[in-house]
Order: C-alpha cells, then sequence, then structure tokens
C-alpha cells in the first residue's frame, strides 16, 4: 500500500472499510477471525461490538446456509474474545442492550456451530452484567435450547466439541438458568439424574458419567493427572450450582454429602488441591479454611480448574491480553472457545 501503520490502525480501519462494503464473504470472515486472534487491537475501538453484529446482520441474508453458518461461528467468536478482552482489561464486561448484538446471539444459540459459544456469552453476559441485561437478554433467546444444552448426553467429535467441554457447556448453561426469572422450572428428576451421573464421575474414574470421566482417564493414566483432577473440580462446580434446583431441604442433604466427599477424597490424596478451588466450592456456601491446609506435595500446586476468574465467575482468558500479547500467542490449554476445534 506504499504507507507504514500500526497494526492496531490496521484492523480498525478493515473494520470501518467493512461497515461500508460486505460484499467479500472471506475478507469478513477474516476479520471476525482477526478480531477473535488479537482483540487487544482493538482495544481504542470502542464500538466494537455494535461494528461485528453490524457487519453480520448486513451479510446474514446474503449468503448460503452453509456460509451463513460459517459466518455466524466467526462472528460470535469474535465478540466473545472482544467482550473477555474488555472483561480483563476493564474488571467489567460491557453493556450488552444492542439489539443487533442479541439478535446475533439468538442466532448463533440456533446454530449447531455456534450454540456453546452463544451460550457462554450469555452466561458471562448475565453472571458479570447489571441486572439491567437480564431482560434484554432473555428476550431474545429461546430458553429450551439451553435446557437442552444442559441435559445433552455426550461431547460432539463432529463440531469439534470434547468430552470436557460438555462440563463446560452445562456449567454455563445452569449459570444461564440460574440467573432467569423464577417463572422457568426445570424437571426435578431430570436434574436429580444429572446428579446422580456426575457424582460417581467424581468418585469413580471408570464411570463414563457426564463427560469426564472417560476422556480423561486415559491422561491421567498417562501422567497428566492435573487433566483429571481438573475435570472433577469442574463437575465438583456443576453439582454445586445444579444442587440449587432440588427443594430446600434435599438440596441441604445433598451439599452436606458433597462436602463431606470432597473433604474425604482431598484428605486422602486422590483429589489434588487446585490453584482456585475455593472457588470451585463457593456455591456450597461453606467455611472453606475447614478443610485445612493443603499437604506438603501440594503446597506447590498453581494450576487452575478455569484459567482465569473474574468476580467469580469462570472466564476462559483470551489469546490476547490486557498487556499486549503478540499476535500469535496462544492459551496454554486449548479451551471450547478456541476456534481451531471448529475450523481448521
Amino acid at each position: 500500500m506504499g504507507r507504514r501503520f500500526g497494526f492496531g490502525d490496521f484492523t480498525s480501519e478493515l473494520i470501518d472499510a467493512l461497515m461500508a462494503n460486505t460484499t467479500y464473504s472471506d475478507v469478513i470472515a477474516f476479520a471476525f477471525w482477526l478480531a477473535s486472534r488479537v482483540p487487544y487491537a482493538f482495544r481504542s475501538r470502542k464500538t466494537v461490538l455494535a461494528d461485528i453484529a453490524y457487519i453480520w446482520l448486513r451479510t446474514n441474508g446474503e449468503m448460503l446456509e452453509d456460509h451463513r453458518k460459517r459466518l455466524i461461528f466467526h462472528a460470535t467468536d469474535a465478540f466473545i474474545a472482544a467482550t473477555q478482552h474488555h472483561a480483563v482489561a476493564n474488571g467489567e464486561i460491557s453493556r450488552l442492550t444492542d439489539h443487533t448484538a442479541l439478535k446475533l446471539l439468538s442466532a448463533a444459540l440456533g446454530s449447531g456451530y455456534g450454540r456453546p459459544m452463544a451460550i457462554y456469552m450469555m452466561a458471562v453476559t448475565l453472571n458479570l452484567g447489571t441486572s439491567t441485561q437480564v431482560t434484554p437478554v432473555t428476550n431474545e433467546i429461546e430458553v429450551g435450547l439451553i435446557v437442552d444444552a444442559l441435559f445433552s448426553g455426550s461431547g460432539d467429535p463432529e463440531n469439534g466439541v470434547a468430552e470436557e467441554e460438555v462440563v463446560d457447556i452445562r456449567i454455563y448453561s445452569t449459570l444461564i438458568l440460574l440467573e432467569l426469572p423464577q417463572t422457568v422450572e426445570l424437571d426435578v428428576e431430570r436434574v436429580r439424574g444429572l446428579i446422580v451421573r456426575t457424582e460417581e464421575a467424581i468418585v469413580d474414574p471408570s464411570v463414563g458419567g457426564p463427560g469426564i470421566a472417560k476422556g480423561v482417564a486415559k491422561s491421567s493414566e498417562a501422567g497428566v493427572g492435573v487433566d483429571f483432577d481438573r475435570a472433577r473440580w469442574k463437575a465438583i462446580y456443576l453439582l454445586a450450582l445444579l444442587f440449587k434446583f432440588l427443594p430446600g431441604d434435599e438440596r441441604g442433604k445433598h451439599t452436606e454429602g458433597l462436602w463431606t466427599r470432597v473433604r474425604v477424597l482431598l484428605g486422602s490424596g486422590e483429589l489434588s488441591f487446585m490453584g482456585d478451588y475455593e472457588l470451585c466450592l463457593e456455591p456450597l456456601g461453606r467455611d472453606v479454611p475447614e478443610l485445612g491446609t493443603p499437604a506438603a506435595d501440594h503446597q506447590g500446586q498453581t494450576n487452575a480448574v478455569f484459567e482465569a476468574w473474574i468476580g467469580g465467575f469462570p472466564l476462559f482468558q483470551p489469546p490476547g491480553t490486557a498487556e499486549e500479547s503478540p499476535p500469535g500467542e496462544k492459551r496454554n490449554r486449548p479451551s471450547l472457545l478456541d476456534p481451531g476445534r471448529w475450523f481448521g
């Protein structure tokens, strides 16, 4: 182009160009991919979330179905990365009341490729946003799809969803449902069944459970016990959330039982203390220091169940950080939100 300019300026100019001309779908997909991988480049662009949604809306009705699904995926991924970066950099989530942005999340929720990310984004919005966010978001979503995701049986290799990530999706689905108005009720019997399978998987690695044991036990046998313990702690966190859907007396019984089980597993060394184990137990409402001090062989344990926590919510760190990580820097462990797991 015969001129020099900064990377941030380039990305912003690209978005400006696409706001005016949405003819080239491949360029749009590239722009969304770029925003998802290096969101820190958009730090000076205050309207990036609205711009992503606007570009998507302008192109949504002009494409073949396969291209539309792919663009929904990339647009949602870019939207999430920009939101994550804002949360990490500022300690709070951007206000999400723009109707176009909500339409993007609603479309992603109805797409097989985009649904996990849409569920994650809605969970982030409802749990980190203000109380005024609940009504606009819930008015745009199909609650039945969230319920289906909660009770889904296994991973989806075709769409790149690994077994442990099923637990991630269930956590986010539960967090959404807990924030919805009290008129939304779940089938208690289905909740009880999910609780039983999750409890079994925490204790016995040979049980398939809700998608954590079989997929992670092999890694444990190969000497990667941290992956297995991380998955078990996620299941403990999920259980603590699911108990909230049970009647009062039954909830107390299950809470006490899980608390006792965790203490026994930690005391015997069958379960390792993770870096954020206290946050995993927080929904139980118990005095975590009662668990005592980790044994000497656990003192150096710095691994966390979730890669980052903002305001008590499990938030995956985006590829670009608030410190402007260089382009191409990746997370230590691929997550549900890594585009590489969905499209090469």
